[in-house]
């Protein structure tokens, strides 16, 4: 856990600030495995967010740890995240969900092409 902790702090300090921590227990938050995965052209990321945020973000990081891509999600509830695979290159990225300044989930997905 400390390795992703690590691995997210050094993507992009701007988007996860020093402080966020990795939280499972912020109640009615979630993060689904992107469906397909491994994927070539589009995936799907659903996710579930609770009442009362202020702030929440997927962000999608590289092996080295640096953040490819943020997305700010906002309401509240289920939704979804349908990424193109046309801005990546063939290969193993991390992708998590930070709610609050916490990391609530992180997943992987292979993108092939």
């Amino acid at each position: 856990m400390n390795e992703l902790k690590t691995i997210l702090l050094k993507g992009n300090k701007s988007s996860v600030s020093s402080n966020a921590i990795l939280n499972t227990s912020i109640t009615g938050a979630s993060l689904d495995q992107n469906i397909p995965n491994p994927f070539t052209n589009t995936t799907t990321i659903h996710y579930t967010l609770p009442q009362k945020i202020t702030d929440a973000q997927l962000i999608i990081t590289d092996n080295d740890g640096k953040t490819i891509k943020q997305v700010k999600l906002t309401g509240s509830g289920k939704g979804t995240v349908n990424l193109n695979a046309f801005t990546f290159s063939s290969g193993t990225y991390n992708y998590s969900l930070l709610v609050d300044g916490k990391i609530i989930s992180t997943k992987q997905m292979v993108i092939t092409k």
